[in-house]
């Protein structure tokens, strides 16, 4: 695939890293003669203001089809995230069709981990149950809705200490949080009885939360995606996200605590692109830029995407100084004459890896999980792992096939980094229309200066020449440049370093 471009495509860091990532051969991760289908990661994020350091196994639900009916089930990883476990645990077990499980993970202080697990139960009609890791434990499979109304289609996203969950309830988007063990009353993100909408998204930025959703268009029958804000007064009235062409899927991709990028699939011609827009919270607004067109393939029929921005804080027991990276991953499905088949790729690479089977069997439904350090990480192990996982029906029913990344940061062997090497915070941030930015050398080096907006795409080159010892100082005048969130990166040598800094007009 040519010019794909994932979000974030550069790598962000402070310090200096020798790093490289290979994705493994396809291998089947569950086994059996049923059918497994919808997988989800847990959402590896962080509450308090604590980064998840990912220093843990993963979870992966799915629903698994058998004798008429599915139940949600749970695998784990091993050794590190290095492969996966053959131990299955059933958290349903009944006669119903239990599917799409959603699921989240909140981090509290340095190690109590709780996880809630949701998903949709159809019997007799459509409802939405749960159930909670208190962090020794799952403990019981309950009902949020029992009633004769439909409830489809649960995301489930941490919030501070608890969790936010959103659900499609006959054709209206509702929302709910849990606290304290309980949830809240059903609030309604929408209100009218038409159009319908579909397949809601939740993600909290700045301690608010988010939800974006597909709108179906009227009188035809293409879709928008949608928005609203759970502000002081309630939430916001919905507001339009993408409305050219027919969109659908919309995910979250969070990085960090003020920052998200949110990601569709668009056909605003005759073929599937997936686009996307950087999002901030200031007060009670959602502060968005025009979608930008991210795989920008003609030749590529369809998308489903899939991805994750995980930023993590590492401390060097060796050196002593933090560490600060992203890794932007994605996978999606592609349709194609060759028959279907599952991209993968991490950090802007041009050339994804594809993975088709042999005999052209189908491949569905791919996602992403969000990675885990080697526990031998401060002893030199420097390897980061997480895994694309998918559907394959080359066995005649549906499994679970996945690939595993594994990301080599090489921080202990990277070069010692000269303490005098100094990049500042620029002044003022934030900044209208101007700001100064500032940096030490202690010897002469080659410098580039570059600032690059959210979605990794570079904005302008600010010095690109060897630069004397000592202080340095160059304006950057944004008097042409729109509002948000932007990053300026410094290589000298050696030495690397990225700051954020905030255009506000």
């Amino acid at each position: 695939m040519k010019n794909v471009r994932l979000l974030l495509l550069t790598f962000l860091f402070i310090g200096s890293f020798s790093a490289f990532a290979q994705w493994s051969a396809p291998v089947q991760i569950t086994k059996g003669a049923s059918s497994d289908i919808h997988s989800a990661f847990v959402n590896s994020e962080f509450a308090r203001g604590t980064w998840d350091l990912g220093e843990t196994d993963e979870w992966l639900a799915f629903a698994r089809l058998e004798n008429g009916h599915s139940n949600i089930c749970l695998l784990s990883t091993q050794l590190d995230g290095i492969q996966w476990g053959d131990s299955v645990y059933y958290v349903t077990n009944d006669s119903a069709m239990n599917d799409f499980p959603s699921m989240a993970r909140e981090f509290v202080g340095d190690s109590s981990e709780k996880m809630m697990l949701v998903w949709q139960r159809n019997a007799v009609h459509s409802d939405i149950y749960y159930d909670y890791n208190n962090g020794a434990r799952w403990l019981y499979s309950s009902a949020l809705t029992h009633d004769s109304v439909s409830d489809n289609s649960p995301c489930v996203a941490p919030r501070d200490s608890g969790f936010d969950l959103t659900w499609e309830r006959a054709g209206q988007i509702v929302f709910s949080e849990f606290r304290d063990s309980v949830w809240s009353p059903f609030e309604q993100v929408t209100h009218t009885l038409m159009p319908v909408n579909f397949l809601p998204q939740v993600v909290c930025i700045n301690n608010t939360p988010v939800v974006v959703w597909e709108q179906v268009k009227e009188p035809d029958t293409t879709r928008a995606i949608m928005y609203s804000v759970r502000g002081a007064s309630g939430w916001t009235a919905p507001d339009t996200l993408a409305w050219q062409g027919d969109n659908r899927n919309p995910s979250f991709c969070k990085n960090g605590l003020y920052l998200s990028v949110i990601t569709w699939e668009s056909k605003r011609d005759s073929d599937w692109e997936i686009f996307g827009t950087d999002a901030e919270i200031v007060g009670d607004s959602l502060i968005h830029h025009d979608p930008g067109n991210i795989t920008n393939n003609p030749s590529v029929d369809d998308h489903q995407f899939s991805g994750n921005m995980t930023p993590l804080v590492i401390t060097s027991s060796t050196r002593s100084r933090s560490q600060y990276f992203y890794i932007s991953a994605a996978t999606w499905h592609i349709v194609s004459p060759g028959g279907d088949a599952i991209a993968v790729a991490i950090n802007g690479e041009d050339h994804p890896q594809y993975f088709t089977p042999a005999g052209g069997s189908a491949n569905r439904n791919p996602t992403i999980s969000f990675g885990v350090i080697s526990r031998n990480f401060y002893e030199g192990d420097d390897a980061y792992h997480f895994w694309s996982v998918w559907e394959n029906n080359s066995t005649g029913t549906w499994k679970l096939y996945g690939s595993k990344m594994d990301y080599v940061l090489g921080v202990n062997d990277a070069p010692s980094i000269e303490r005098s090497f100094i990049l500042r915070q620029n002044y003022p941030n934030p900044f209208n229309p101007a700001t100064q930015i500032s940096y030490t050398l202690s010897k002469a080096s080659n410098v580039t200066l570059t600032i690059y907006d959210i979605l990794g795409q570079r904005v302008v080159t600010l010095v690109n020449e060897k630069n004397e010892p000592g202080e340095h100082s160059v304006n950057w005048n944004a008097q042409d440049i729109p509002s948000g969130v932007y990053f300026y990166r410094i290589v000298a040598g050696n030495f690397v370093q990225t700051k954020k800094m905030v255009l506000m007009k």
